[in-house]
Order: C-alpha cells, then sequence, then structure tokens
C-alpha cells in the first residue's frame, strides 16, 4: 500500500461534551522529521439559560439564549514520527456490468476490500497560537406586561497566547477498513474508503482536554490494484471528511513538568544548566535531578557537565506535596562537535617571544 496522506494529518467534525468542535490541519515536510503544522479549531457550545429576575419595569423570567464560539489557529513546528500499517482480511467480488465506449466494452467489476488498519504519530517542538473567544446571544426579561431583549455580546476576542512555548502531542488511530472498489476489467480502478468502526486517541499538551478517546467514522478516497492477491493501493487518502465522538477525555488542560528546551547542546567541558517549564502548578515546585545515561554528571539542582563528546539523557523529578502528585519529566544534552555541537574554544600553546642582546 502507499501512503497517500499523513498519519497525523486531517480534521473532521467532534462532539464532546454537548459542544460542536470543527477541527482542520495541513502539514509542510522540510528536512527528514522536521514539520511545520497548522491546525485551526473552532468549538461551538450553545446554551439556554432561564431563572427568575427583576429589571427596572418589574419582577419576571430571564431567558438567555446564547452560542459560545472558541476558535484556535496554532502553528507547530516540530520534529516528528509517524508510522501506518494495513493488514488486508479479505475480499468479497460483487457483479460486474458491462457498457460501451464508443464500440469498445467496457467491464467495471464491483469488490468490496476489507483490512485492519493503525496509523500514529508523534511530535516535540515548538508553537505558538491566536485565539477569538465570544459568547453571543440574546437575554430576553419576559413580564406580564411585556418582553424586552438586550444582545449578549461577552468574551475577550482576539488574543495571542503567551508567546513561543513547548509542546509535545501523539495520536494513534485504529479502523476497520472497507474499499468498495470499482476495477476496469478487474484490474485497477477507483474506491470509497470507509472507516468504521474506529477508534481515536489523541494527547496534546497545548489542548483543554489535553488527551481525548473517540468514537471515529471516515470516508476517503483510493485508486486500488486488484489484478494481484494482496491489497494495494496506487494512491490512498482515507482522511477526506471525518466525524468523531469523544468518549473520555482528561478533566483539563495539561498538568505537569517539561524540560526546556528538551534537547540541549554543549561543548565537552562546559556547564550546562537544565530548566523545566511547569504547567496547571506554581512555578516554584520543588525538583530534583539525576542521569539516565550517557556521559557526564548533573547536580540535584539540574547543572550539567562532561569532559567528553555523547549524548546524555536526565531525568527530573518533583516529588509530590499537599498540592501536587508526584511529576516527572526528561531531557535530554548533545555534547560536543562529533555530535553536530560546537565545542569548546581551544588555544594552541603560546610561546613568548624573546629578544636578542643588542650587540
Amino acid at each position: 500500500m502507499k501512503q497517500g496522506d499523513s498519519a497525523l494529518g486531517g480534521g473532521g467534525v467532534v462532539l464532546r461534551d454537548g459542544a460542536l468542535v470543527i477541527e482542520v490541519e495541513h502539514a509542510f515536510q522540510e528536512k527528514g522529521r522536521m514539520v511545520t503544522k497548522v491546525e485551526g479549531q473552532v468549538t461551538l457550545q450553545q446554551q439556554t439559560k432561564m431563572s427568575a429576575g427583576t429589571d427596572s419595569s418589574a419582577r419576571g423570567v430571564d431567558i438567555t439564549n446564547s452560542t459560545s464560539v472558541s476558535s484556535e489557529l496554532r502553528v507547530k513546528q516540530n520534529l516528528s514520527q509517524e508510522f501506518e500499517k494495513r493488514v488486508h482480511i479479505g475480499h468479497v467480488n460483487g457483479p460486474c456490468f458491462t457498457f460501451n465506449l464508443g464500440k469498445v466494452p467496457v467491464v467495471v467489476c464491483l469488490r468490496f476490500s476489507v483490512a485492519l488498519g493503525v496509523e500514529g504519530g508523534a511530535s516535540v517542538g515548538a508553537t505558538f497560537s491566536a485565539h477569538w473567544d465570544k459568547t453571543l446571544g440574546t437575554r430576553c426579561h419576559i413580564v406580564k406586561g411585556g418582553t424586552t431583549c438586550t444582545p449578549v455580546d461577552d468574551g475577550p476576542g482576539f488574543y495571542l497566547d503567551g508567546g513561543v512555548g513547548l509542546y509535545g502531542d501523539l495520536s494513534l488511530t485504529a479502523t476497520v477498513s472497507t474499499d468498495i472498489q470499482l476495477l476496469v476489467y478487474g484490474v485497477v480502478g477507483p474506491a470509497l474508503v470507509v472507516d468504521l468502526p474506529g477508534m481515536q486517541l489523541k494527547a496534546d499538551t497545548t489542548q483543554n482536554p489535553w488527551w481525548e478517546l473517540r468514537g471515529l467514522a471516515r470516508l476517503g478516497a483510493a485508486i486500488d490494484l486488484g489484478a494481484i492477491s494482496k491489497d494495494y493501493s496506487l494512491w490512498r487518502k482515507d482522511n477526506i471528511v471525518s466525524a468523531s465522538y469523544t468518549i473520555a477525555h482528561a478533566a483539563g488542560p495539561f498538568q505537569g513538568i517539561k524540560v526546556t528546551p528538551p534537547l540541549g547542546t554543549v561543548g565537552p567541558g562546559q556547564n550546562y544548566q537544565f530548566k523545566v517549564a511547569v504547567s496547571g502548578y506554581p512555578d516554584d515546585v520543588e525538583t530534583q535531578w539525576s542521569m539516565v545515561s550517557g556521559p557526564g554528571t548533573v547536580t540535584p539542582s539540574g547543572l550539567y557537565m562532561s569532559p567528553q563528546e555523547g549524548i546524555a539523557e536526565v531525568a527530573v523529578v518533583s516529588p509530590a506535596t499537599g498540592g501536587h502528585p508526584q511529576l516527572e519529566g526528561r531531557g535530554g544534552v548533545i555534547v560536543g562537535t562529533q555530535y553536530g555541537t560546537p565545542g569548546p574554544p581551544q588555544l594552541d600553546a603560546y610561546t613568548k617571544p624573546t629578544c636578542a642582546a643588542p650587540r
């Protein structure tokens, strides 16, 4: 099978806790695993509230009909890893139809090809985003003598989300995929791809909630080759239209600690100070650092040094307190020029010049 689209690409419509979420995404491949992703998300939540109220006229009933619009445009620059695997289960041959194209008879055969599909990916990098949040609607006060209505226009509107930050995300999707094929002369032809049922796990430290488990249905398209026994597509795009329903999700945004940057650089014999970014807890949580692998040593406060080149991995732990559970994170550092990082400057031996005695 030929992969026709990114495992993390696409978008769709999601139902989450009564809200309608519209997602779009596009990835721009750069070098190797370096990817720039542009993601858009709009969340629509309709609400109707009724309560007893009093205005300047008289006591009555207040009815508020409003729609909350929360939109985000996010850019991610990252290193990513993706995979895709399809296991062909089998196929069922349907009827064939013959029609004339001019004087040439054309035979088109219907075939159903079923496979199990697993795809996923993960990325880490830097991100920034812009938002537009508003609640729009009407609030009406109903009394015996009549009704008065006023517009509702609440929310911050446009704002930026605190500059550039670090993030990590992950996506894992499993589906039963059926290709409804129309094969010309039973050899090759277009196919409607139906992925149903499907399950998807998504995690993203920039989102609220930061992880979700979804039930998934997708429609796609392919150009399939039917002359060989195994499943093979000359071109394929599984995720043209998708719809999903959130089965379970996190209670809120990501909470924890992350090493910043996740991978640093330093020269042999130089000191490197590891740092952490804290999400969901006070910034001054206590941290303890330790070596996981590689050359060098790290102090409990995160000061690293290695006299030799190599790649080191460190771990940071914030012990559990009454204010938070135990938090853990990992990071790394590349030491030396052999691994793509400038080392410390080397000075040649210097000999003090001497002057000949005058004659």
